[in-house]
């Protein structure tokens, strides 16, 4: 499966290439402010019961209050898309066309992120609704924490849904090393200047990278990739 990352700076981007990197920030350092956001009123209401009943430790919610803590300051989240074919993402995450994007092989990224470092990886889901959490649509046993991260890491509001977005989440943040096949290909925006293409091309000689020029479909708004030497 290829996986695409939209760049903008020429410097910091390619370095990572060079370094056989990826960056993987917390939710804390992401774009969207309404990450991780819940509906878990429910979930409050009755651990204030439980703790009203006179129980000394209310072990449901400590449980749950840790791991939605790892996940919102340590969990390390590195966004890809599904697509390279999408306007808006050349526009926003790709300086207006000016920079370029990344093709990754997901398979080869797995193999690079051993089980100390890979937590999951999934599809995005968009919705309407924030997720409600209650002790009914929570699993049993908070220890078993799968389903509970993915579905509050990986649901987002619906407007983001032309994103497209595939994550793969660490358990820490930060700079990871990966093998150089995880690179399968290059994207060049419509703007980017010819000395960054230059530039990443000479800087990335010897490795197995195919090239590929972002173009507009004539009389279209849609875009196509040519590929090039």
């Amino acid at each position: 499966m290829k996986l695409y990352k939209y760049r903008a700076d020429i410097y910091r981007d390619l370095l990572t290439i060079i370094n056989n990197q990826i960056y993987a920030p917390t939710v804390q350092n992401l774009n969207d402010p309404t990450e991780t956001i819940v509906n878990d009123s429910k979930m409050y209401e009755v651990f204030a019961l439980i703790e009203k009943s006179g129980l000394p430790i209310n072990i449901a919610k400590d449980n749950y209050a840790k791991i939605i803590e790892q996940v919102r300051t340590k969990f390390g989240i590195f966004s890809l898309s599904k697509t390279v074919f999408n306007e808006l993402l050349w526009a926003y995450y790709a300086n207006g066309h000016k920079g370029f994007c990344i093709e990754y092989d997901l398979e080869q990224l797995q193999k690079s992120l051993l089980r100390e470092h890979l937590h999951s990886l999934f599809n995005v889901q968009y919705k309407n609704e924030t997720p409600e959490f209650s002790m009914n649509s929570m699993p049993n046993n908070l220890v078993d924490d799968m389903q509970f991260i993915k579905c509050l890491i990986g649901t987002k509001s619906i407007v983001w849904k032309r994103e497209e977005e595939f994550r793969i989440i660490l358990y820490s943040s930060g700079l990871f090393g990966i093998l150089p096949e995880s690179v399968t290909g290059i994207y060049f925006g419509l703007r980017i200047p010819e000395s960054d293409k230059k530039l990443i091309k000479t800087s990335l000689i010897g490795r197995n990278i195919k090239y590929y020029q972002m173009k507009l479909k004539p009389n279209s708004y849609l875009l196509e990739a040519e590929l090039i030497k």
